[in-house]
């Protein structure tokens, strides 16, 4: 392992020495590329299912918020459960409620959790599972944010579809031939002219 450690080292003096003093010898921290984050607030709300009234809907929404206020404790797991109890009819509200989530904070990245677990044993029964991490660094929030977002995507193909739950679950993703062309969340969706 030190082989290696000194393999850079001897690297870096090497290009400091060729490249001479006009240049300065790349830096170990100008190697290092920080993760792209997605702007998760431009993927659009999802709206909710047909046939759901605009009172439970309503609830759905604010169960969701008051999933995700902190403190997440004991007395947050019954709005959990009582959107549990609504199905995939509650999918839409609880996703909505998962990309706002802060994922930079300890609180935040502990609620994604529970909302994933949520999502995967509760609604989609059929195990599918984009995993998670439970950390804040910067590479663990871009991470969680894709997974959010592939959560999104997965709703869009699948719906209330249980064989289509079970195929992505099957392929522990959303399998190619079901994939929709759908812009990222970072990418930009603006119209462009040709003026």
């Amino acid at each position: 392992m030190l082989g290696g450690v000194g393999a850079v080292v001897v690297l870096l003096a090497l290009g400091y020495f060729v490249m001479g003093d006009s240049e300065e010898a790349p830096s170990a921290a100008a190697a290092e590329v920080a993760p792209a984050y997605l702007d998760l607030s431009r993927i659009p709300d999802l709206k909710p299912l047909e046939g759901t009234s605009a009172e439970l809907w309503t609830s759905m929404n604010e169960l969701m918020a008051r999933y995700t206020t902190p403190p997440f404790g004991p007395t947050s797991v019954p709005f959990g459960d009582r959107l549990m109890i609504q199905g995939k009819r509650s999918f839409p509200a609880i996703l909505n409620g998962f990309k706002r989530l802060d994922l930079t904070t300890a609180h935040g990245v502990q609620v994604g959790w529970k909302i994933q677990t949520l999502l995967l044993q509760g609604l989609s029964g059929h195990d599918v599972n984009f995993s998670w991490h439970k950390e804040t660094r910067p590479e663990d929030v871009a991470f969680n944010q894709r997974v959010i977002e592939q959560w999104f995507q997965a709703w869009e193909v699948a719906g209330e579809d249980d064989e289509i739950w079970k195929e992505i679950a099957k392929h522990k993703g959303i399998p190619p031939g079901l994939a929709k062309s759908a812009p990222a969340a970072g990418a930009d969706t603006s119209e462009k002219s040709d003026m």
